[in-house]
């Protein structure tokens, strides 16, 4: 069932009133006013927050120390060698395949009317069967063989 527009207000005002004044100081762990169940599952989480984040400034030394901490690591980041990621052995793979699949595709764009020039009246539109075979060996066959061959290995 939703809740009425004045209903949600009043239940954000209360949280709103309550949050301020976990943070001016006012309210302990364990005086939580509300009556209503989802308001206080709210202020439970209110009060959790404030717990986890400290009260008090830290001293100078905790600061300093925090810094320290921060440069060392930025410096072990630093000296650490620099690896390409997108350029790894597999992304290598791909792109060669790809590679062979493209210029096979050309290959046999360019061969195939050379097979089939002979063949039929010359004037005709469109693919011989000759053709077509050769340029489903061309472009399908020939890189799965050459895939299933490399992923064995």
């Amino acid at each position: 069932m939703t809740k009425s527009l004045k209903d949600t207000k009043d239940l954000d005002d209360e949280l709103a009133d309550f949050t301020d004044r976990i943070l001016s100081g006012g309210i302990s762990a364990t005086s939580l006013p509300s009556d209503d169940e989802e308001l206080l599952g709210l202020e439970k989480t209110v009060l959790r927050l404030s717990q986890s984040f400290p009260h008090h400034a830290m001293n100078q030394a905790t600061i300093k120390q925090m810094q320290a901490d921060i440069n060392i690591r930025r410096r072990k980041i630093d000296a650490q060698p620099r690896t390409i990621v997108w350029w790894s052995r597999q992304t290598r793979q791909r792109f060669g395949l790809a590679l062979a699949v493209i210029v096979l595709a050309l290959a046999g764009i360019l061969i195939i009317p050379t097979f089939s020039a002979g063949n039929g009246i010359s004037a005709s539109a469109g693919l011989h069967p000759l053709s077509v075979g050769l340029l489903v060996l061309l472009v399908v066959v020939l890189p799965l063989i050459v895939w299933l061959i490399k992923s064995h290995k």
